[in-house]
């Protein structure tokens, strides 16, 4: 018994700290966020003595699922990998996105008293909206001087990358925060944790005009996606300010519409990219060619079928395409069950977690029919923790004060 409460005691202990990690590496750093992934793997491990499978969501078994297909994809082609343990060690993501529920209820749920518990959240929350300003802020700044003051290096200055230094990462993930951002900011009623009454509205600001200056015409779609899914009215005043801000970035730079927005040559890649998969799809059908092994074999299938841009060898860019080329019609399937039953597990039972979570999952949709973001770890810890979170605090009650 001593042994099972001092367990219990050490897993609350590592989940907070994966929570408060999560929350400052959200959008500032990928290191940031492993080490949260390795804090809350470690509140797994701590936590198996209440560890039961039958009490575990259906959606979490449906991702434990979807990462069995994961693997068998990886060995039903082995002999075309280069580095096989590579894939399989990145299902990890997955992994401990199905079975941080475990921890996270322990901790959220029971170790905490209901005023404690909005209090960490509370903190949480400030702590991860000063940080993605900071990170918004600096990757603006380097788009506007060609050096990121928080990195301390010359950046690329045709586009904001914030902290991360990828531009796609980091627009797509602060495209969901936005829209995550506005529900609370629109919704704020709901909820009995008080919310900075100015820190929200600014990072909400910062982030748009960081999502913007990122010039990622995916991330921009699936950010207007998610605020059509919270109301027309936000969406209108937001596609509106895209609008103005496109025309005043014309009048400054009269070839910005061509080179930022147009970009004929980035269409016809992503035009090459996703009919390749489709190809590479129909020739693997079942188990596809092995998880996010697609691009390797990317050129070779676009020249064989003459499709555009062969030249580019890259992921399928967009999710549904890459799951189906590189894990087949089982990691498809697999994937849907677990976004519908996600779906239904939460948005059938909390109200309040419904109006936070349905237009993240839109926005994380649209974000997919562009850019593979479901195998990104930037993407992939944001959304694994959104997951495992609003099941925590959204998937049991509708009488949640939080």
């Amino acid at each position: 018994m001593y042994l099972t409460e001092t367990s219990k005691e050490l897993s609350n202990k590592l989940a907070a700290v994966a929570l408060s990690l999560a929350a400052v590496g959200l959008l500032t750093s990928i290191s940031v966020l492993t080490a949260a992934q390795i804090f809350l793997f470690l509140a797994i491990l701590t936590s198996t003595s209440h560890f039961s499978w039958s009490r575990l969501p259906v959606s979490s078994k449906m991702l434990s699922v979807l990462c069995l297909v994961m693997a068998l994809s990886v060995l039903f082609n082995f002999q075309d990998f280069d580095r096989p343990l590579k894939a399989v060690f990145k299902i990890r993501y997955y992994l401990i996105g199905a079975f941080s529920i475990v921890p996270l209820d322990l901790f959220l749920n029971q170790y905490l008293s209901t005023e404690k518990r909005a209090q960490f959240l509370k903190n949480l929350l400030v702590v991860g909206l000063v940080c993605s300003i900071a990170a918004s802020l600096s990757g603006l700044v380097g788009y506007w001087t060609g050096f990121n003051p928080i990195l301390m290096t010359h950046v690329d200055a045709h586009r904001s990358t914030g902290t991360f230094g990828l531009v796609m990462t980091y627009s797509h993930s602060v495209a969901w925060l936005s829209v995550l951002l506005m529900s609370l900011w629109i919704h704020q009623k709901q909820y009995s944790v008080s919310f900075p009454k100015g820190l929200l509205p600014i990072s909400i600001l910062v982030s748009v005009m960081g999502l913007f200056a990122s010039h990622t015409r995916g991330a921009v779609l699936a950010f207007l996606a998610g605020c059509l899914a919270i109301n027309r009215k936000v969406a209108l005043f937001f596609i509106s300010f895209f609008i103005v801000a496109s025309l005043v970035s014309t009048v400054v730079n009269p070839e910005f519409v061509r080179t930022q927005i147009i970009r004929s040559g980035s269409n016809e890649e992503r035009l090459g990219c996703w009919l390749g998969a489709l190809q590479a799809f129909k020739n693997r059908p079942v188990l596809g060619y092995g998880f996010m092994n697609y691009g390797k074999f990317s050129v070779q299938i676009k020249k064989e079928h003459e499709l555009p841009k062969p030249e580019f060898q890259g992921n399928a860019h967009n999710d549904f395409l890459e799951l189906l080329a590189s894990t087949g019609i089982l990691g498809a399937l697999a994937f849907w069950g677990w976004i519908l039953v996600w779906w239904k597990e939460v948005l059938g039972k909390n109200k309040k977690c419904q109006l936070l979570l349905f237009p993240f999952v839109i926005s994380f949709l649209v974000s997919g029919l562009t850019q593979v973001t479901f195998t990104t770890s930037e993407n992939l810890i944001f959304l694994m923790f959104t997951y495992a979170l609003s099941l925590v605090l959204g998937g049991k009650r509708d009488d949640s004060s939080d």
